[in-house]
């Protein structure tokens, strides 16, 4: 199973056109600061797929994770595993991981509300993350043109058509300001991440809110 999804990865990744929007890392590049690419979990997919190679990515320990690694490694990107922020799932030590590997030749990549919700909701491990080692944090939205989309999954996650396109756009850097609680810097980051699918994901992001509209009311 994990060679036939990687096999599927690869043909997505090779016959699909990735379009960058207001991207700013060749200009970080030149600078030697380093990065980290936060997305919601819905778009990592997409999001891995148009990932430079010797990123660094978060992967959680679950079997969905053991299927996933070889084709990320296949596509260029290193797989650290763990989520969840918990010590029984990896999350600190993965973490820790990263911190240690991230540079500005070595960007890493979170999805930041992974590895079970809820949607949107940015834990602080990005906020930890940029702070330990001075890197900014990039949002970005992942929108391909067409794509399949798991409704029955509670991150609606989306998984690009071959030989589609594949649009990344990509909000203003973000660091954590002196003195600003993790908890706040991940409340703002939540904020730029919504911001962008609304604007470049309407329908989707609309769909969304009635579903929550929905399951607040039944709560």
């Amino acid at each position: 199973m994990p060679w036939l999804v990687g096999l599927l990865i690869l043909i997505i990744r090779f016959t699909c056109r990735v379009r960058t929007h207001n991207d700013p890392r060749a200009w970080l590049r030149q600078k030697g600061i380093p990065y980290v690419y936060g997305a919601i979990h819905a778009h990592h997919f997409g999001a891995l797929l148009g990932a430079e190679l010797g990123t660094w990515a978060m992967v959680s320990r679950s079997h969905d994770g053991d299927i996933l690694v070889p084709a990320l490694r296949a596509c260029g990107v290193e797989p650290i595993r763990g989520s969840g922020g918990e010590s029984r799932k990896g999350g600190s030590r993965a973490l820790r991981e990263m911190i240690k590997r991230l540079d500005s030749e070595h960007p890493a990549f979170l999805a930041v509300d992974g590895p079970g919700g809820p949607r949107g909701h940015v834990h602080e491990g990005i906020g930890l993350l940029a702070k330990k080692t001075k890197a900014v944090v990039l949002p970005l939205s992942v929108i391909p043109r067409r794509r399949w989309i798991m409704t029955k999954s509670w991150d609606r996650l989306q998984v690009p058509h071959p030989f589609s396109s594949i649009d990344f756009y990509y909000g203003q850097p973000m660091v954590p300001e002196d003195g600003e609680k993790l908890a706040d810097f991940a409340d703002r980051v939540a904020q730029a991440l919504k911001h962008l699918e609304l604007v470049h994901d309407p329908d989707e992001a609309q769909m969304v809110e009635r579903i929550e509209t929905v399951q607040r009311r039944a709560a």
